[in-house]
């Protein structure tokens, strides 16, 4: 045999069994373990909403449990639980205090939780909680039914008007005491319609004039031949910036004529900007909360969460967690004196 020939031979004997050798280290070396996806393979992850069957809160809560799974490492089963109560404050309470605070139990709770420790009843502290992200950024208005005299803000602080409103503390009693306390709206509040479809059969009625503290995406879901036949006047739009669908609306930030007001304003309206808030416990783990942050940017993305959303007329414009944290880090930073001018404007009576 020639000698070229020899000598590829044995290196090709040389390459095969090093070829071999590193196959066979590389099968007796164990895959690196992912801690994330071994907790979340033996353990379910469970959506606690702070709500009851059939509301906004429990729409979301469902399209997000029916999505999220896939983008948890380990992909969870996902188990939905209703508990209502408190304006979703038992919910909250559960999941810092009573509930696992591994990681397998998060919420979706309302998003007055995120001022309750400031402006709230004070029996939710925001600093234990971990927050993932919220599904939404929200935008309220006041409106009008098109047969009331008061069609525009200037009406409400000179003529006056009658506003529906469920309980004391919901949005729709909130916020008609904040502009009737802080704005000098003359406004008078009724109580006790059952829940926004009661207030909204009461304006057709004539009952009252309007509400205030109505999710712009429940009108334009829920209201939208209304919209269409000028059914309702839009008289105010509640968030820290003007919404793109409502060039033509006054903002509350701008009506607002003094700094203090302004201030109590910024405050109060954070929470619009953290609608549908998702939450954990401030014990779970940091990278297991690092890891569901991430799941749920990506939930947001996923093409068929969004047609989910679309199709139960829900709006999606996610906030990231890290974002809430810097939100809810600015208001802490406000001073007593704002804080109880704040509380004192929710007071409807």
């Amino acid at each position: 045999m020639p000698q070229s020939s020899t000598r590829h031979s044995r290196a090709g004997l040389i390459a095969g069994a090093l070829a071999c050798f590193v196959a066979l280290a590389a099968a007796a070396t164990p895959l690196r373990a992912d801690p994330i996806a071994d907790f979340y393979k033996k353990a379910n992850l469970t959506i606690v909403i702070g709500y009851n069957v059939g509301g906004g809160y429990d729409s979301y809560g469902r399209a997000l449990a029916r999505h999220l799974g896939k983008h948890v490492p380990g992909e969870p089963t996902i188990i939905v639980q209703n508990m209502g109560g408190g304006g979703s404050r038992k919910a909250t309470q559960y999941i810092y205090t009573v509930g696992p605070q591994d990681g397998s139990v998060i919420g979706i709770v309302s998003r007055d939780i995120a001022t309750d420790q400031l402006i709230g009843s004070g029996r939710i502290q925001t600093n234990k909680l971990a927050w993932i992200g919220s599904i939404s950024n929200e935008t309220s208005v006041c409106a009008t039914w098109h047969t009331a005299k008061a069609k525009t803000w200037d009406d409400f602080l000179t003529i006056g008007a009658t506003m529906g409103a469920s309980s004391g503390g919901a949005d729709t009693d909130t916020a008609v005491a904040l502009i009737k306390n802080l704005l000098g709206a003359k406004v008078t509040i009724v109580q006790g319609y059952n829940g926004g479809s009661g207030i909204n059969l009461a304006m057709e009625r004539g009952e009252v004039d309007g509400r205030c503290g109505w999710s712009w995406s429940s009108v334009e879901s829920r209201n939208e031949e209304w919209l269409k036949d000028k059914k309702i006047n839009l008289i105010l739009q509640f968030a820290l910036e003007k919404n793109a669908e409502l060039p033509n609306v006054p903002l509350i930030m701008d009506v607002a004529k003094t700094d203090e007001q302004k201030k109590v304003l910024r405050l109060l309206m954070a929470r619009q900007a953290i609608a549908r808030p998702v939450v954990a416990s401030h014990g779970i783990p940091a990278d297991r909360l690092a890891a569901l942050r991430k799941a749920f940017d990506e939930t947001m993305k996923d093409p068929d969460f969004i047609a989910d959303a679309k199709k139960v007329d829900l709006d999606v414009a996610p906030v990231r967690g890290e974002a809430i944290d810097k939100i809810l880090a600015d208001i802490r930073e406000t001073s007593p004196a704002i804080i109880a001018k704040a509380k004192a404007s929710l007071k409807s009576q």
